[in-house]
């Protein structure tokens, strides 16, 4: 109740949510540099990228999120709409598992010095990676489809920018689904994150007229 009066007294207060989802898509770009080069080095120097890594990571999933959770109450103030919220609630939470558990592999297999590239750790990784996947990565991804798919009801094509950013998060959640397409999807995500900060400066203008049919 409290978040939605001052959302309709302020609305300005979408433009800080707006610009927080770009920059997630800007630190990620930084963050997966640095995740592709801490795969080919080795000795101190892996320390040394490693804090960086998951700093920018961290800030760049956690804006994300926060954005998409905002998103919840601009459709639920402005446009009525509450047929994603639990979907949304959902995702929010199944996408900071995944990125804890991301983040935490890495810092062990770090610290650890655990080598994939040995037959004898390797089995147990690879088991271990996929069934974390096909219990939180999959269900996210499906999760994230049905959330594309039922946001398209909404009567409000916010600006012209509906469209693009349900279908960028069904093509991006399809590829996170393949596990093997992933990398490409972290891509389209980024450009999800864009979409949606735009959507938040374009609310941050204020409450747009109600329309009647």
């Amino acid at each position: 109740m409290n978040e939605d009066h001052t959302d309709r007294v302020d609305p300005k207060r979408y433009e800080m949510v707006g610009w927080l989802s770009i920059t997630s898509a800007v630190l990620l770009f930084p963050s997966m540099l640095l995740g592709i080069i801490l795969e080919v080095v080795s000795g101190p120097v892996v320390l040394a990228l490693l804090i960086p890594y998951v700093l920018l990571f961290s800030l760049s999933i956690g804006m994300s999120l926060y954005a998409l959770y905002r998103f919840k109450g601009l459709l639920n103030d402005r446009y009525q709409f509450h047929d994603v919220d639990n979907l949304i609630t959902a995702i929010v939470i199944l996408g900071g598992v995944f990125s804890v558990a991301a983040i935490s592999a890495r810092v062990m297999g770090t610290f650890l010095g655990i080598n994939v590239q040995d037959p004898h750790t390797l089995i147990p990784v690879a088991i271990g990676g996929a069934v974390f996947f096909a219990l939180v990565g999959l269900p996210l991804s499906i999760l994230s489809i049905i959330f594309a798919v039922k946001l398209l009801r909404l009567r409000d094509d916010l600006g012209g920018l509906i469209k693009p950013y349900a279908w960028t998060t069904i093509v991006a959640s399809a590829l996170f689904a393949t596990f093997i397409l992933a990398f490409l999807g972290f891509f389209l995500d980024a450009a999800c994150s864009v979409i949606l900060g735009l959507i938040f400066l374009r609310a941050s203008r204020g409450v747009p007229r109600p329309e009647f049919v």
